[in-house]
């Protein structure tokens, strides 16, 4: 069905399962943008978490892209030796200082690392 479909279904079984009684609130997603405001507007006290698989998909296209499709170079960077390994560990705030905020130009097809984990 479509997302707004989705959205009712979802709520209603939240609902249904005692949502408003829980003490937290946790929304396990992919990071689409689409489910960040579902979870704004439906959940708004929910704590949203990125899935690992596609938090690494997500590393993965970025460094791609800044290491210009270099194997020997996006691999270490974005596997388990730097970047996600980071991440799984918790340190998020550490990889969004080394990765940078954008700088407000984009190029095209340029994945908003930064902004796909702040």
């Amino acid at each position: 069905g479509s997302a707004g479909e989705f959205k009712k279904h979802l709520f209603a079984c939240a609902v249904r399962n005692g949502y408003g009684e829980y003490k937290e609130t946790v929304l396990l997603s992919d990071g689409a943008t689409w489910i960040r405001n579902m979870k704004d507007e439906l959940f708004p006290d929910a704590q949203q978490i990125l899935d690992y698989y596609h938090l690494c998909e997500n590393v993965s296209n970025y460094a791609k892209q800044i290491f210009k499709m270099d194997e020997k170079l996006y691999k270490p960077w974005s596997e388990q030796e730097q970047v996600c390994a980071a991440l799984k560990a918790g340190e998020y705030q550490k990889v969004l200082a080394d990765i940078g905020k954008p700088s407000g130009k984009k190029e095209e097809n340029s994945p908003n690392l930064y902004g796909y984990i702040a």
